[in-house]
């Protein structure tokens, strides 16, 4: 496996955990027994060979979070994938649905192709999953929040009360020092490849 592609895998594993992924409740969530959870696979390299059970679990996490409204109504009569006729049903919609979302991002997001569901694994389906991450990243960022999380474009409405304007610059500040730190990392790794 060469380094871009295990980068893209801990980008994809960062986009799900800020996203509120956590592996524990998902694979509760799903149904998997104790004895199971030792074999799931859920991590920076889930995607390196194929993974049918990361595929549901993570799929199932971004398109629940990107709209819940649609997939409550297109997935509710394959979800949870109990046989192969609601695995392939599933493998169908979550296609068509992809599409959907790729079509209307651009040219620099991946072909969806039925084919890649089928052995959900490898650089190409790392590389989709993480666009759809960052995708549903993107738009989680935009929406605003109530629950006094901060979201990119809330900055720009005008805040309601102090308090809010006060945690709204809490927030910011502490996402700014983040990316600073990020950046300060990044660099010096450059300067230690250099050397």
């Amino acid at each position: 496996m060469t380094n871009v592609q295990r980068k893209k895998g801990k980008y994809l594993w960062r986009d799900l955990l800020s996203l509120g992924f956590r592996p524990e409740t998902a694979l509760v969530g799903v149904g998997v027994i104790k004895a199971n959870v030792k074999q799931m696979n859920l991590g920076t390299n889930m995607f390196d060979r194929p993974n049918k059970d990361a595929f549901l679990i993570v799929s199932n996490f971004l398109l629940k979070k990107l709209n819940p409204i649609r997939y409550n109504e297109i997935l509710r009569n394959c979800w949870p994938v109990l046989d192969h006729k609601a695995d392939a049903e599933f493998r169908k919609v979550t296609c068509a649905w992809l599409r959907d979302i790729m079509d209307g991002t651009g040219s620099t997001c991946p072909k969806v192709v039925a084919s890649l569901l089928l052995s959900p694994g490898g650089p190409r389906f790392t590389n989709l999953m993480l666009h759809l991450a960052s995708h549903v990243l993107l738009k989680d960022m935009k929406t605003l929040s109530t629950d006094a999380t901060w979201m990119a474009q809330s900055t720009e409405i005008p805040a309601s009360s102090v308090e809010i304007a006060v945690k709204r610059l809490e927030l910011v500040k502490t996402k700014f020092l983040k990316g600073v730190v990020a950046q300060h990392c990044l660099l010096q790794d450059y300067q230690k490849q250099v050397l």
